[in-house]
């Protein structure tokens, strides 16, 4: 996105922060192989300094939320490699993405707790496996999504 902005700098053309973030994700597509989401693009081209930012990606709603003076964030690196190129990724997103046709959705986020329950029972493929990990972390960020745009985040938090 560095190199987008600074030619939109430079050349000053008219682009949407939305068309950029997708010029930037068909360069990932195409260029390493990995084929990424839009979630680091829009967070460069769309946050807001002081703001926790959640992006639905299939409306692509944008929604920033204050976070407050006090709010501190600690980082701490795992020492894991991350290596998104390595074809894990695109292994797990075809997964999931085949895991929804077989379930009868447009995609995950659209499968119900009683439906991911009732799949356990017939889905063997190896793209149903974890699901039930993927489906919680999907639920659990929504939630915490609700949570800090009704500004309770601090209650959460704990």
């Amino acid at each position: 996105m560095a190199t987008a902005l600074t030619l939109k700098k430079l050349y000053p053309f008219e682009m949407s922060d939305l068309d950029l973030a997708r010029c930037g994700q068909m360069a990932e597509h195409h260029f390493t192989g990995v084929k990424c989401g839009l979630l680091d693009q829009l967070s460069v081209l769309c946050g807001k300094a002081g703001h926790a930012t959640t992006i639905d990606c299939r409306s692509m709603e944008l929604r920033h939320v204050p976070l407050g003076a006090d709010t501190v964030f600690v980082i701490i690196h795992s020492g894991a490699k991350h290596a998104l190129t390595s074809g894990e990724y695109n292994e797990r997103r075809a997964s999931c993405e085949e895991a929804a046709h077989l379930l009868g959705k447009k995609a995950l986020r659209d499968v119900s707790s009683a439906e991911l329950d009732a799949a356990a029972g017939f889905c063997q493929s190896k793209c149903c496996d974890g699901l039930g990990m993927w489906w919680g972390k999907m639920n659990g960020w929504l939630m915490r999504s609700r949570v800090w745009r009704r500004g309770t985040w601090r209650q959460w938090a704990g």
